[in-house]
């Protein structure tokens, strides 16, 4: 029955969807921008997605169930926490501290610098992508991030000391059920995207 459930193919993308630990990567692109993609009033800003909840790449050509769900493994849940412009560009210096890969994200573009002091790495403004503005410090942004990030974990303590809704909706099925309406599909390239500019030299 396991098998069956496993094999069964959900879609098709046209190039591989790879991890990157310590960089943008096409999973986090693809995944961030689905999470964003959720029916959420009053709407979602930005996604953010930890490199270390990403498993597995995914191979160019059909997608089964069971390659999701061992790039995706952990029943993480969307949780939508509602952040000011300083404290969402908090979250990006807690994401980019290299103790936990790089956070992943949608809807904004930024960059920082590996061998800057921890908590002031990112250097200029971060740019909000649907106006390509920077931040509006004061501002409310809506960030969909999943219940582990929301909770705390991997040290986004600014996630967890904010006003969050958890939608009890896993990431995994949002992904599944996007690739099922959207196949074939090329994901995104981080090198056309350009969310994320890493400077300097990451840890090894």
């Amino acid at each position: 029955q396991v098998e069956e459930v496993k094999n069964e193919v959900i879609g098709e993308t046209t190039t591989a969807i790879t991890r990157n630990y310590r960089y943008e990567s096409a999973m986090g692109d693809w995944v961030t921008d689905i999470m964003r993609d959720y029916e959420y009033a009053p709407g979602i800003d930005f996604a953010f997605t930890n490199s270390g909840g990403l498993r597995e790449d995914i191979d160019a050509g059909p997608i089964t169930f069971g390659e999701v769900f061992e790039a995706i493994p952990f029943d993480n849940t969307v949780v939508v926490v509602e952040l000011d412009g300083s404290e969402v560009v908090q979250v990006l210096e807690e994401g980019i501290t290299g103790a936990h890969g790089v956070v992943q994200v949608s809807g904004l573009q930024f960059t920082f610098d590996y061998d800057a002091p921890v908590g002031s790495r990112i250097i200029g403004d971060v740019i909000d992508l649907s106006t390509g503005l920077p931040l509006d410090p004061t501002a409310t942004y809506y960030v969909a991030v999943n219940d582990f990030m929301a909770n705390g974990g991997d040290d986004y303590g600014t996630l967890a000391a904010n006003p969050q809704v958890n939608t009890y909706v896993l990431v995994r099925d949002l992904v599944v059920d996007w690739t099922k309406a959207n196949s074939p599909f090329t994901p995104p390239d981080p090198a056309v995207e350009q969310r994320i500019t890493a400077l300097g030299t990451p840890p090894s």
